[in-house]
């Protein structure tokens, strides 16, 4: 038997007794319902009642069925209603207004109506459906939900997760399994931990926060709009119009296809449009604008083109890199400093006014530095450097390249395990590169036993043997020698030189000029030659001489020798 019950106005005790009874809240006040009370045009007493049956009127009404355990219906009326359904199995419809339902841990049914509704699932696999209106929320919530936009427009689909959330056409994964239909928008939140929100297979348009921890967030094909908000995040827009937001943190953005607006607000970030023509705009912070394409790329102050035509503001620096073919990268008019990456085909590169790092990579490359002390790397291949004005460093690398310092007080470098061999006009060693205005040198040995020899350089050079038997002679200017690991044998030559022996039983000449000479550990061999030299053994049993000059030698009285020219009393030293 089935009763339905009415109170009344007053406190009433309604008793369903044996069977399947309701109690009925007609229209027309704020109901709550619990187990055993129901309150609204009175405080009536349930007895044996097992269902609900709830409505308002056209007036805003708040009906709360979250302290029963029974199945209820629950219907708002014309107002801007607020609807909670409790543990059964609920059915909640919003009708007209502006409503708000909120599902409990049932299966639930919650219908929007003819407003702007919010539908929030619970615990259970619900039905939630927006109906007509437009502009509807549908949350799933716990359990295996299906959400349904209706035959509104604007209808969104909104989750949150402390975890990671997949979506792809049709379905939703992550707090549960939720299908979607007829919803325009998708939004989905994360939480304080490190969140991935994956909408990359949705074809429609999304809305993805990160919130708090370092979040990975993925768009589609829709227009999207990402924002990463706390924490280091990074944000890859997909092929629609997008807008993408780094908020706090160090973030990387990625625009993708279309034609986005990339902002990475707070803290330095890494901006890229990807294709479309995309406005970059950094905020605060040291920010960089990196594009990598086998395209040719043009940078100005504000411009870029290549993948697209990009638009850039607060961009502390720049960051371009070619492909396989022979890219021309051209950062002449840009400001900022700017790193010139060729890739593996014969890329012509332009540097601007700023101190910027140009790699030719593989190929036959030519690097230009322009203003700025810049930093010009050949790679692979026969490449042609000129560092133009400003104290620039330049490394040819691979192959026999043309090193042209141009202006400013410039530097050749080298790193490789190999013997080096350095004048004024070329450079054997890691390939062979003629020189043209180089004022300074560094050059690096390896593990292995290297030579290296700068005695026809007439600049300041830098010379280190690393590991390794390494002999390494200096020129006519001031050198810095510095043997490493290994025993080694130094010599200064001309010019007022420090050498350094470190590790190993090393020879040290000073030669000409006010020398700094410096065993290291091991049983060395100084001598200070001509000039007023400073000779330290360090540890070890060493044999030391000042040689000609005013000189400082420390050691014990059976380390200090006499000497004559690259000579001891005894033996000659040669290196």
């Amino acid at each position: 038997q089935r009763d339905s019950l009415i109170g009344g106005d007053g406190d009433d005790t309604l008793d369903g007794g044996a069977g399947i009874d309701w109690v009925v809240g007609p229209g027309g006040v704020d109901w709550v319902l619990a187990d055993t009370v129901l309150t609204g045009a009175g405080t009536d007493v349930l007895l044996s009642v097992e269902r609900g049956d709830l409505a308002g009127d056209e007036q805003a009404n708040t009906i709360d069925a979250s302290g029963f355990s029974g199945n209820v219906t629950i219907r708002g009326g014309d107002g801007d209603d607020t609807l909670v359904g409790g543990s059964g199995f609920d059915m909640l419809n919003g009708q007209g207004g502006n409503d708000s339902l909120v599902a409990g841990d049932g299966d639930d049914r919650l219908y929007g109506g003819g407003g702007n509704d919010r539908l929030e699932g619970g615990g259970g696999d619900d039905r939630i459906k927006g109906n007509g209106g437009n502009l509807d929320t549908l949350v799933g919530g716990l359990g295996d939900d299906e959400l349904i936009g209706g035959g509104g427009t604007g209808d969104v689909a909104w989750e949150t997760l402390d975890g990671d959330l997949v979506l792809v056409d049709g379905q939703l994964s992550g707090v549960g399994t939720d299908t979607l239909s007829t919803v325009e928008t998708v939004e989905l939140v994360g939480g304080a931990g490190n969140n991935v929100l994956d909408a990359s297979g949705y074809s429609g348009d999304v809305i993805l926060r990160g919130e708090g921890g370092d979040d990975t967030l993925l768009a589609g094909a829709g227009s999207d709009l990402l924002d990463g908000g706390d924490g280091n995040d990074q944000l890859e827009a997909g092929a629609g119009a997008d807008v993408v937001r780094g908020g706090d943190g160090t973030d990387s953005l990625d625009g993708g296809a279309g034609n986005d607006l990339l902002q990475g607000q707070g803290d330095e970030d890494r901006l890229g449009g990807g294709s479309g023509d995309d406005t970059l705009q950094g905020g605060d912070g040291d920010d960089l604008l990196a594009e990598s394409a086998n395209v040719d790329f043009v940078l100005t102050v504000a411009t870029l083109t290549g993948l697209g035509s990009d638009t850039f503001s607060e961009i502390e620096g720049v960051e371009l890199t070619g492909g396989d073919d022979g890219n021309a990268i051209d950062a002449t008019s840009a400001v900022v400093p700017v790193t010139l990456i060729g890739g593996a085909g014969a890329d012509p590169l332009r540097g601007g006014a700023a101190a910027d790092v140009l790699n030719g990579s593989a190929g036959n490359d030519s690097a230009v530095g322009g203003d700025g002390d810049d930093t010009l790397l050949g790679g692979i291949g026969d490449d042609s450097l000129a560092g133009e004005l400003g104290d620039d460093v330049l490394l040819g690398q691979g192959g026999d390249d043309l090193i042209d310092g141009g202006d400013g007080d410039d530097r050749v470098s080298g790193t490789r395990d190999t013997d080096w061999t350095l004048s004024d006009l070329s450079l054997d060693g890691d390939g062979s590169d003629s020189l043209v205005s180089i004022e300074k040198a560094s050059l690096n040995g390896g593990d292995g036993d290297n030579l290296i020899d700068a005695t026809e350089f007439s600049g300041p050079t830098t010379l280190s043997g690393a590991a390794g038997n390494d002999t390494l002679r200096g020129g006519s200017g001031d050198d810095v020698l510095d043997g490493g690991l290994g025993n080694d044998r130094m010599a200064g030559h001309d010019g007022n030189d420090r050498v350094n022996g470190r590790a190993g039983n090393d020879v040290i000449l000073g030669q000409a000029g006010n020398d700094k000479l410096l065993g290291g550990s091991g049983a060395d061999s100084i001598l200070g030659g001509d000039g007023d030299d400073t000779v330290n053994g360090h540890s070890g049993v060493d044999r030391l001489c000042g040689g000609d000059g005013d000189n400082r030698v420390v050691g014990t009285a059976a380390e200090i020798d006499d000497c004559f020219g690259d000579c001891f009393d005894d033996i000659c030293l040669d290196v």
